[in-house]
């Protein structure tokens, strides 16, 4: 069954020109559905979707780009809170500075130690250790009171855990007290 050119070239004399312009039409009508199927849907489809890939990636290069201008803030917090976070070889160490830091803060505070002992250094829950130290001290009111407060603003992450403020005789002015510090070990 071969296609002969001559036998279409009959059918279509036969038709008359109203028939032949329709037939014309819905020929190119088919034509141009095929060649929006097969050609031009494909591609508008497929720049679509590169469209939506690159808003979409911008998106992601915006909030980069956020982030990275946070990357000064970040390094300046970091530096002001690297000085916690120091990295410390061994217990004995530990408690050795430990003990420093809180006879240094008496000493600035003029305050008199009666007894100083390491408590020990216990692990918590959250893999942070603490360092105890067991303190008895006397001195005047406001030295007390100094001592306390630099505890509380120390550097080092020392905070008192217990203390007992007593007079140190009935009309003293002289104040007798003992003090649990610890210190936060990151």
């Amino acid at each position: 069954m071969k296609f002969k050119l001559t036998e279409v070239s009959k059918f279509l004399s036969r038709l008359s020109k109203r028939e032949r312009n329709l037939l014309y039409l819905a020929c190119c009508a088919v034509g141009i559905s095929f060649l929006f199927r097969l050609v031009i849907y494909p591609v508008f489809s497929r720049i679509k979707s590169v469209g939506d890939e690159i808003q979409s990636k911008k998106l992601e290069i915006k909030k980069s780009i956020q982030i990275l201008s946070y990357k000064d803030r970040i390094l300046a917090e970091k530096a002001k809170y690297a000085s916690y976070f120091k990295n410390v070889n061994s217990d004995d160490e530990v408690m050795t500075s430990t003990l420093k830091e809180v006879e240094g803060l008496a000493n600035r505070s003029t305050l008199s130690i009666l007894d100083m002992k390491p408590f020990g250094i216990k692990t918590e829950k959250d893999n942070t250790r603490r360092a105890l130290v067991a303190v008895t001290c006397e001195g005047q009111m406001e030295q007390v009171i100094e001592f306390m407060y630099n505890i509380e603003n120390s550097s080092t992450l020392l905070s008192i855990e217990r203390f007992q403020i007593s007079p140190k005789s009935k009309e003293s002015t002289v104040a007798q007290c003992s003090f649990i510090i610890a210190r936060v070990i990151i």
